[in-house]
């Protein structure tokens, strides 16, 4: 009898009226019971195997036939348990930490002589305002950064600004109190005798080499002479990088060409950016800048690189292969 004609046998006896509670199969073997009768190969070995045992009691050739399917379907899959098992519940744990980053601490600042005594103590420029008389013969107000009274008066003459001159000094702000907790957050360390002189500019260079835009070192005495050849007025707080930074971003075109070359010397001699100012080849630096302002691709091609690029430059710009020819040809 095949199992596709099973069913089709009349009953022998009747079966019992009285309706008999069905028993609910367990979760694992209900679920196997539905998917093994939609698994063809499974409905197929069933029927081969009634077919070969026509004298044998149905229910042991199915008890049969699941027990070799079963077996075989695991083999194939690499799996133990029952028919179709599905995959285990995996939990999984998840933790987070926190990196705590290293307290700033007290930062470094550069010494110069101080021009005064109290708030703007660690600044090298004092800011004065000057009124006098303009051009139109009215009252004009300006403004300006020096280190002195005289050289506020000197740079109001040269505006034609015209006497008298009533000059003053304009006090610098104090710290902000979000600059003031931002700090504290980094833990930047500012003793109490330093927090009556400090400014916001002062604190602002802490927070920048702090959260690392600027470097943690202090500029080197020769980085900060060159700066001051260029009229660099800010904070003893300021890190080498950005300083830096302020020496190529301020330089006028002949200045920044001249820059760039004594930048490529030092690279290529492998030596630190010092003073260009005094360089036993500063006239030949300056040669080079003429040269380069007479080519505009090359001085297009200086005004391009960034200050990083300066103390590692790009080998294949138009910059650097002028630099390179220049400086081989000046030391045959």
């Amino acid at each position: 009898m095949g199992f596709f004609n099973f069913g089709k046998k009349k009953p022998t006896r009747q079966p019992d009226s009285t309706p008999q509670p069905e028993k609910e199969p367990a979760p694992a073997a209900k679920e196997r019971l539905e998917s093994k009768w939609n698994d063809i190969d499974y409905l197929r070995k069933l029927d081969a195997a009634l077919k070969a045992n026509p004298h044998k009691a149905v229910v042991q050739v199915i008890t049969d036939t699941d027990q070799d399917h079963l077996g075989k379907t695991e083999k194939q899959n690499g799996k133990e348990g029952e028919y179709n098992r599905p995959a285990p519940f995996v939990s999984v744990k998840i933790t987070t930490q926190r990196v705590e980053k290293p307290s700033a601490g007290e930062i470094s600042r550069f010494p110069f002589s101080p021009l005064c005594e109290g708030r703007g103590k660690f600044l090298n420029y004092r800011k004065y305002q000057v009124i006098g008389i303009g051009k139109r013969g009215r009252k004009k107000t300006m403004l300006y950064c020096c280190r002195d009274e005289q050289q506020a008066a000197e740079k109001a003459i040269r505006d034609e600004i015209m006497a008298p001159l009533d000059i003053k000094v304009i006090e610098p702000e104090p710290p902000t109190e979000r600059q003031l907790t931002y700090a504290k957050d980094l833990g930047i360390v500012i003793s109490a005798a330093d927090m009556e002189n400090i400014t916001k500019e002062d604190i602002s260079c802490m927070i920048s080499r702090a959260i690392g835009d600027d470097s943690a070192e202090s500029p080197t005495p020769a980085l900060m002479a060159m700066a001051l050849e260029q009229n660099w007025q800010g904070s003893a707080y300021i890190g080498h990088k950005r300083l830096w930074h302020y020496i190529v971003k301020t330089a006028d075109d002949k200045t920044l060409a001249a820059l760039y070359i004594y930048a490529v010397q030092q690279y290529q001699n492998r030596q630190l950016i010092g003073n260009m100012y005094i360089e036993d080849k500063l006239e030949l630096f300056y040669q080079f800048a003429e040269y380069a302002i007479a080519d505009p691709s090359v001085l297009k091609s200086i005004k391009g690189r960034e200050p990083d690029d300066f103390i590692e430059p790009s080998k294949n710009t138009i910059a650097y292969k002028a630099a390179a020819e220049f400086l081989h040809g000046t030391t045959k």
